[in-house]
């Protein structure tokens, strides 16, 4: 994939996931924007019940870590999690933050103070798009790593964000460098 399509859909996930209200026309879109709108397992993957589940997890993270009350932006990051013995990677997702006059700028060099021991997600959804990759043909794998998966963590992180009344800006993105803001 190309440096200028990676931020063109970098700038229409952005757009989609922060005017959608509704976590399953925000992913509508994000497979709408990565042209997989199509896709047999990607179409029903249930993003609602997703959703439901992620929001469960933050609430403990929360009750268990809260943020400082200096707290000026969420993250919700993405990296590849290597377990077991097959060494295929899983999606790993967490939810940390910071206090950053410049959310965007500390994004950009990693300074998350707000970093919970208990901050990983469990999310099927991701591991699914994940399991989809292994299996897509070349062409295919590259926007399903990055496109849909940036686009279904950035739905989730919305979806947590509007539920639970973050007053904060919202970031969602991989931890090797691309994010987008999708709330606040």
């Amino acid at each position: 994939m190309e440096l200028d399509s990676m931020e063109t859909y970098l700038a229409q996930i952005e757009m989609a996931v922060r005017t959608q209200k509704n976590p399953d026309q925000s992913w509508s879109e994000v497979l709408r924007i990565a042209r997989m709108s199509d896709h047999p397992l990607l179409a029903l993957l249930d993003v609602s019940a997703e959703s439901d589940a992620i929001v469960k997890q933050v609430v403990e993270i929360l009750g268990k870590e809260p943020p400082p009350p200096d707290l000026t932006f969420v993250y919700f990051g993405l990296f590849d999690l290597l377990e077991g013995t097959d060494q295929q990677p899983s999606a790993g997702y967490y939810m940390a933050g910071g206090s950053a006059n410049d959310p965007a700028q500390a994004l950009a060099v990693g300074d998350l103070s707000y970093f919970p021991d208990h901050r990983f997600l469990q999310s099927s959804l991701l591991d699914q798009i994940k399991e989809v990759g292994r299996q897509a043909r070349d062409t295919q794998t590259s926007v399903l790593d990055y496109a849909v998966m940036l686009g279904a963590a950035a739905t989730l992180a919305k979806a947590v964000a509007c539920r639970l009344g973050f007053n904060v800006p919202v970031f969602s993105g991989f931890d090797s460098g691309d994010f987008v803001q999708i709330a606040g």
